[in-house]
Parts: C-alpha cells; structure tokens; sequence
C-alpha cells in the first residue's frame, strides 16, 4: 500500500493519451447503427404535426384563416374622407359597425355617418395612412387576443366592465378592456 504523500505532485497524463481517449469516443459514437426504429427530424416534426392536428394545431395557423381586407380611404372634396370597404371591415373582424364607427369618432374627434352604399364618410380631411393607422390601434386593442395573437375573439360585457374573450382552441383567455367613453385620444398632427 501506498502511504499518501501531501507534498507528491499528481502525474499529468500525456498529450497522447488524452488524444487516444477523444478519438475511441468519436469511433464509439459513429460505429453506432442505425436501425429502422429510428426517426429522421422531418418525420418526427411531421409526426408531431399531424398528432398535434386535433387539440393545438388548428390554432397555430388561426392568424391566416382571418383574413382582414386592407383599408381603402379616399378624400373626397376637401373636407370629407370616405372608407369604401367599412362593413366588409367590421363583418371580418366581427364587430357591429357602430362599435367601429363611435371608436373612430372619439380618436379623431370628428363626427361620421354611413351612406347608403354602406360606406364610412368622415367629416374631416385625413390621409389614409392616418385612418389606417387608427384602425391598428382598433384591432390592437379590441381586436387581437394579447396572448395568443388571435382574431377569434367577442366582446361581451358584464356587469359594468366590457371583456375581450378568446375562443379559439389554444387560449380561451379574457381580459378587460376599455370603454369607448374613455378611450385614448390618438394625436394627429394636421396640415
């Protein structure tokens, strides 16, 4: 037996035989066979895809099944702006048309009517790239689910607070939201 000596240094192994060691690993590690059990990467993801299909897959691709047609705004005269394509707006988004409207009014701090051919005049000359900009802030606030991103969502109210609910399969969250009364006032810088 060997008696332990605090004052021996440890013997260091060679360069070589740490070199030895690596490479009996890496030929361990590639003389593996592979076996018919074995999945690729694609087919696992596929595989999980297709399982996932029935509870959370729908939802993964709920963002494009919504499909919310870009705003057409045009100025008409000098004092009026017009919104051609509004109840297509509001019937793809899945809000009354006087949610959309009264949320307009407030944020521009103008009045607007709808004519007969269903379109929004607003009494006020905006630039398009204006209204636009509004109605993100609609669907960013009253539209899209913050969680999931989703546009599968009602406004339902109780008791005295409105609730923004998301229906689809994944999430099913809700959260409050503000009243029109007291909503934020976009600044609009005009020419």
């Amino acid at each position: 037996m060997s008696v332990f000596d605090p004052k021996a240094k440890k013997k260091k192994k060679s360069k070589r035989a740490k070199r030895v060691k690596k490479s009996s690993t890496i030929l361990n590690i590639s003389s593996i066979n592979t076996s018919k059990d074995e999945y690729r990467y694609e087919e696992m993801l596929s595989r999980l895809y297709k399982t996932m299909h029935g509870s959370l897959g729908s939802s993964i691709n709920e963002k494009s099944k919504i499909k919310i047609p870009p705003v057409k705004c045009y100025q008409v005269g000098v004092r009026k702006t017009l919104w051609v394509n509004f109840y297509q707006f509001c019937k793809a988004v899945n809000r009354s048309p006087e949610h959309v409207y009264t949320y307009l009014e407030i944020e521009l701090g103008t009045s607007t009517s709808v004519d007969m051919d269903k379109r929004l005049v607003i009494k006020a000359k905006f630039y398009p790239k204006e209204v636009i900009s509004i109605v993100k802030n609609y669907l960013n606030e009253y539209v899209i689910c913050k969680i999931c991103g989703c546009r599968e969502t009602k406004l339902e109210r109780e008791n005295r607070i409105t609730f923004l609910k998301c229906y689809s399969k994944a999430c099913g969250s809700q959260r409050s939201v503000d009243t029109l009364t007291k909503g934020y006032t976009h600044q609009i810088k005009r020419k």
